[in-house]
C-alpha cells in the first residue's frame, strides 16, 4: 500500500518532468503558445511601469501629477470595473504625507 504522501511526490516528479521537457538549454520555455501573449502595447505599458518605478525622480513626478489630476480619471477601467467601483487616487502621495508628518512643511 502506497503511503499518504506519495501521490504528491509523485504528481511533483510528473510536474518536475514536464518542466524539463519544456526548457531548452537556454532556460527558455519550448512550448507552443509560450508567454503571456500580451499585446504589444501592454507590453510597453508594463516596460514604462518598471523604467518609472526605477527612476525615483520620474516617479515622483508621476505621482504629483497622478494626485492633482485624480479628478480626470475615468469611471470604468475596464473589464475589472464592471462589477467593482474603480480605487480611488490619494488627494496627496505617501511620500508627501509623511514629508509633511516629519518636517512639518510640504
Amino acid at each position: 500500500m502506497n503511503s499518504p504522501g506519495y501521490a504528491f511526490w509523485e504528481s511533483r516528479s510528473a510536474l518536475a518532468q514536464l518542466k524539463q521537457n519544456c526548457l531548452r538549454k537556454d532556460n527558455k520555455v519550448s512550448t507552443k503558445s509560450q508567454g503571456s501573449q500580451r499585446s504589444a502595447k501592454e507590453a510597453f505599458v508594463w516596460r514604462l511601469w518598471i523604467w518609472a518605478h526605477a527612476q525615483s525622480m520620474i516617479y515622483r513626478a508621476g505621482t504629483l501629477i497622478a494626485t492633482r489630476l485624480r479628478g480626470l480619471m475615468p469611471k470604468r477601467l475596464g473589464p475589472g470595473t464592471e462589477a467593482r467601483t474603480a480605487p480611488k487616487i490619494a488627494a496627496r502621495s505617501l511620500h508627501e504625507l509623511a514629508k509633511k508628518k516629519v518636517f512639518g512643511h510640504e
